[in-house]
This record gives C-alpha cells, sequence and structure tokens, in this order.
C-alpha cells in the first residue's frame, strides 16, 4: 500500500450559523458542514479517529490507508450532538471529540470577551450517546485555559481532571488528549505523553504527515471562511504547510506575550463556573 505524503486533520469548533465577528473564523453553518462532510465522503477518503492514527505511526510495521483524514471537534458545544453527529453517522464518517468538563452542562463562559459566553456545551448524558455512537471521545482540558501560561503543577491537575471526569462518564480509558488553544511547552507534552494517554492534538494550521509527533499532530482550522474549494485544496494536500516538529521560536514570542496579557488582564480571575 502506497504510504500518503500528507495527513489532513481537519479541525472544527462550534456548528451554528449566527456568530459574533471575531469569532466567526471558528463557527460554521450546520449546512456548509454538511456539504463538506458529503465531499469528504464522495471523495475516497478513510476517516480515521486520532487513536487510530496514532497507533499507526506508532507502529512501524502498522499500514496507512491510501488517503487517511480525520475530523475533529474541540471544546464540547451541543450542536456536534444535535447537528454532527446525524450527518456523520448517515455518512459512515469517524470523528474525534475534544471535550472541556468543566463546561459540560454549561455554557461557554471562556468565550465572553468574544460576545460568545452563552453557547450550549454537551451535557454528560450527550457525550455517553457521542461515546456510543463510535465518535472517539478526548479530553480538552477541565478549564479551557492555556496550559503553558499556568503553574506546571495547576496545569497536571488540570489534565488530569478533565481525563478522570471523562473516563466517569463514558466507563472506559481517555485515550487522547488536545492543547486548549493548542498551547503546550515540552514539559506539558513530556506529561501528557507519560500519564496514560497515547497521542495528543496541537493546532499549528498545518497538515500532519506520516512522520508528524503524535503528541502534537498538526490540525487545520476549518470555520465559515473555508469555502470547498479551499478544503480541496487542503484534503488534497495543499495550500497549507507541512507540519514541523518541535516549537517554533515565534510560539516562544507569543507565549512570552500572552502570558504578561494575562498576568495584567486576568490576575486572581477563575475561569471555572463554581
Amino acid at each position: 500500500m502506497t504510504q500518503p505524503t500528507v495527513i489532513p486533520i481537519l479541525l472544527y469548533h462550534s456548528l451554528r450559523a449566527v456568530a459574533t465577528d471575531r469569532y466567526r473564523r471558528f463557527s460554521m453553518d450546520p449546512g456548509q458542514f454538511a456539504e463538506q462532510m458529503e465531499h469528504i465522503a464522495a471523495g475516497g477518503f478513510q476517516t480515521l479517529t486520532v487513536s487510530q492514527l496514532a497507533a499507526a505511526l506508532a507502529d512501524p510495521t502498522a499500514s496507512m490507508p491510501e488517503r487517511p483524514l480525520l475530523i475533529t471537534f474541540d471544546d464540547g458545544f451541543e450542536e456536534w450532538h444535535s447537528v454532527a453527529l446525524p450527518i456523520l453517522t448517515r455518512l459512515g464518517l469517524r470523528s474525534t471529540a475534544y471535550i472541556v468538563t468543566g463546561r459540560l452542562g454549561g455554557r461557554s463562559r471562556w468565550l465572553a470577551s468574544l460576545g460568545e459566553g452563552d453557547r450550549l456545551m454537551l451535557s454528560e448524558g450527550q457525550v455517553r450517546d457521542l461515546d456510543e455512537a463510535g465518535v472517539e471521545i478526548g479530553a480538552h482540558g477541565h478549564r479551557h485555559i492555556p496550559l503553558d501560561e499556568i503553574n506546571f503543577s495547576d496545569a497536571v491537575r488540570d489534565i488530569d481532571t478533565s481525563r478522570v471526569r471523562l473516563e466517569e462518564i463514558v466507563g472506559h480509558p481517555v485515550r487522547t488528549f488536545a492543547y486548549p488553544y493548542g498551547s503546550h511547552t515540552g514539559r506539558i507534552k513530556r506529561y501528557v505523553e507519560t500519564s496514560g494517554f497515547e497521542s495528543a492534538c496541537a493546532v499549528k494550521h498545518a497538515l500532519s504527515h506520516p512522520n508528524d509527533d503524535r503528541f502534537a499532530l498538526a490540525r487545520a482550522i476549518v470555520g465559515s471562511d473555508v469555502s470547498m474549494q479551499r478544503l480541496d485544496s487542503w484534503i488534497r494536500g495543499e495550500g497549507l504547510p507541512i507540519s514541523w516538529r518541535g516549537e517554533r521560536l515565534q510560539g516562544k514570542v507569543e507565549r512570552i506575550a500572552r502570558r504578561m496579557q494575562r498576568a495584567v488582564s486576568s490576575r486572581g480571575r477563575d475561569d471555572v463556573d463554581g
């Protein structure tokens, strides 16, 4: 079997037609999402969960589909259950859903600064429904905060809490993690690698590949601004960079800037509802 040169890992967030200007990039009309999924289903791609990809990356003898593609969702919005699940089930597409456990059954309060703090989140029962329907459930932190901006011990607690709560809900181990905002350090990545997870997703807005780091997998953000033509280009391996290993200097500079801004504007604020 021919080894693929790229492995597109698509990253979706909310599936709602209405969004503020500041959040529009991360939201998508349900009809647009359905059209994209139908295009993927008709294109001869074999969809994998993140854990299926990670297992293939970890085993040099494992075979990889000629046209692999991954569909992932971050945060845990209710639309995954009411909108995405029926479409994915109808088309026979696999997916992985990364969930913020501190918001289950609540609202997206961490998005208040973008005018989107009232979006409805999945309930525990809906998470179980997704799991039973074959959607892979992954952890996305407990509070949805940049883990590289807080004390390491607090980051560990946030990671562990998210995994434990999800395992209590679905009744089996949770094997994959997604860094909130894609933000992590080498130390955080090593902890995720040694704490029971078998893979982790970053963002990078790039294409993954057979030699990608399975604890910092690259994903491409798909939102309302991504036309069918652009999506088609991405899933054919064009129009985006190929993932790199390690952290680029720009990422380190951006993290320092974010830490300084957070220290000034968010000192003492608790991001979790009581």
